[in-house]
């Protein structure tokens, strides 16, 4: 996860200058600021965690269900990969999770935006596996999933924020 593409003064400086921008605004005014990329699996596990805990205990132990099969690994993406040479690795636990997300976000707390974080974390645990899964092959495969991760998550976007949508990648 490339925390020196985020963790700098100028993606600071531009969400403390969103908040404020933001302040005060009708909800569908407010500007964003979302990430696109696959790299972030654990990170979207624990969102998810401290999320459902409270919202959903049943769709929580679902992604601790999924975390558990992922721990073997320590958070080391070619660790987890050269695995899935040898075994099915953590596909089905993901795909578990990313279908009981998919049937619960629109209800998750009464919140668009949070059902639609849920969803879009759980969307990247698959994408994230099969994209770790593929990157020990010699091939174009790893970077093809990662781009169309990529555009489906922007597609997301835009279809949730509505026809008057407007993105800057």
């Amino acid at each position: 996860w490339p925390t020196w593409m985020w963790g700098n003064w100028e993606i600071a400086s531009l969400a403390q200058w969103l908040k404020e921008y933001n302040t005060g605004l009708p909800i569908n005014k407010k500007v964003g600021f979302y990430g696109l990329d696959v790299y972030s699996l654990w990170d979207s596990m624990k969102a998810m965690i401290n999320y459902l805990e409270n919202e959903d205990p049943q769709a929580a132990r679902s992604v601790k269900k999924a975390i558990q099969c992922f721990e073997p690994f320590n958070e080391d993406e070619q660790l987890y990969a050269r695995y899935t040479l040898r075994d099915e690795g953590c596909r089905d636990e993901v795909l578990a999770l990313l279908k009981e997300i998919r049937m619960k976000a629109q209800f998750l707390d009464g919140d668009r935006e949070a059902g639609f974080n849920t969803e879009q974390n759980a969307l990247i645990a698959v994408n994230a596996e099969k994209y770790y899964s593929s990157m020990i092959e010699f091939d174009n495969e790893s970077w093809n999933l990662r781009d169309g991760h990529m555009m489906e998550t922007l597609d997301r976007l835009m279809k949730f924020h509505g026809e008057n949508a407007k993105g800057i990648v």
